[in-house]
């Protein structure tokens, strides 16, 4: 009689895992959640995932992140302008760089913002700095081995003409933000990869990311030789690129619990794409629910410097446009009900969808637009909720204020 009971036990052990198994799979880990941000992605889990009554197989809730400093630590694009600059990675031709540099800018001679007090009073135009740049990259081209030249990358970042190019086309990337709008900057760091084709972007990328997520995160500093029309501009930014574990858990749960997941960035579609697809960055996402911007391609499939006017630009009021083509019209109008963000970028569409049941915060201490979500989520019963990292760690921690870089 004892050896007939062994196979209901074994079979009642067997259940027993898999039921682990399977929660262990839905449910969230609690890492270095913030309180606040645990509690709410476990109810929305809970009240809108795949076991709740209410819950349509038909037609699927969704969730929507932004990727740059939301997904992601730090900025996938920005890091990629930093990579191509410090290994020269163009396609471009060095008659086209100068329009490659004012493509898009409103007004070439309009004194720029002097945003981090580098001019001392000096009046330092687009074309100034465009002029400098295109002479720099004239020089690299020729001499640079990766290009048309014989010089070793080694060589070629001792001569002033890199040094100058390196630190006038990050300055510039800053300076027609603060002069114009983002709408200038955000497609202009776009044109720079004018000849490639969208794969050569997305290898580019994983160079990009793999070189970055091996390099701390800290601020760096450039300062130009005072060559040119534009003379001495100096420009500091963040180095360093990482993916924690809590936004790939979160991604991976959502999934699990029947909720689809989709990125909506201010980046190239394609940079975000090579990271978002690719299984070594644990986020698992296909291509087809990426977001991003996009750029318009010649006759053979390769980029031109010009934006692909057929979609939006996708940031602020974009990223609700883009959302509201692309996805909530295949579902019947409805809204994502979880929002990721971090930025003003993302304030339209923390703030315009009536569906979102949680909006889900990175907190960078801004004191602009976003601040006023801040507050909010300090609200009793508040949809929105903070989450804080270490920013030099590259890591969540459990509390609603970040650990800024200084």
């Amino acid at each position: 009689m004892k050896n007939r009971q062994y196979p209901f036990v074994i079979l009642v052990l067997c259940l027993f895992i898999l039921c682990s198994f399977q929660s262990s799979t839905t449910k969230l880990a609690r890492n270095s959640w913030s309180d606040s941000a645990y509690q709410s992605l476990t109810a929305l889990l809970a009240n809108e995932g795949s076991s709740s009554s209410q819950y349509d197989k038909n037609n699927k809730p969704y969730a929507v992140f932004d990727f740059d400093n939301t997904t992601a630590i730090n900025d996938a694009e920005e890091t990629l302008q930093e990579y191509q600059l410090e290994h020269l990675c163009y396609k471009i031709l060095p008659n086209d760089m100068f329009s490659v540099l004012t493509c898009n800018v409103p007004d070439l001679d309009k004194p720029l913002v002097d945003f981090n007090n580098s001019l001392n009073g000096r009046k330092v135009t687009t074309r100034m700095l465009a002029n400098d740049v295109a002479r720099d990259y004239a020089y690299l081209y020729s001499h640079y081995i990766g290009l048309k030249g014989k010089q070793s990358l080694e060589q070629i970042r001792k001569t002033n003409q890199f040094l100058d190019f390196r630190c006038k086309v990050r300055f510039l990337y800053d300076a027609l933000t603060e002069t114009f709008s983002p709408d200038v900057s955000y497609a202009w760091i776009l044109f720079f990869f004018k000849n490639m084709t969208p794969n050569e972007v997305r290898a580019l990328t994983r160079k990009s990311v793999d070189y970055w997520m091996k390099t701390p995160l800290k601020k760096v500093s450039y300062e130009s030789p005072s060559l040119g029309q534009g003379g001495r501009v100096k420009v500091t930014f963040t180095t360093g690129f990482a993916i924690s574990k809590e936004m790939k858990d979160l991604y991976r749960c959502l999934r699990a619990n029947g909720i689809d997941v989709f990125i909506c960035s201010a980046s190239l579609k394609e940079i975000i794409e090579a990271i978002a697809t690719d299984s070594k960055y644990g986020l698992g996402l296909d291509r087809n629910h990426v977001i991003g911007m996009m750029l318009a391609k010649d006759k053979s499939g390769k980029f031109l410097n010009q934006y692909d006017t057929d979609y939006p630009m996708t940031f602020a009021e974009g990223k609700v446009t883009a959302i509201r083509n692309m996805i909530a019209s295949k579902r019947g109008g409805k809204g994502p009900i979880l929002v990721g963000g971090d930025s003003d970028g993302d304030f339209n569409m923390l703030t315009e969808f009536a569906d979102m049941k949680c909006g889900l915060i990175i907190n960078r201490h801004s004191k602009s637009r976003i601040s006023v979500l801040y507050k909010k989520a300090e609200e009793k019963d508040s949809k929105y909720v903070l989450q804080g990292r270490d920013d030099a760690k590259g890591i969540f921690i459990p509390q609603p204020t970040s650990i800024l870089l200084h």
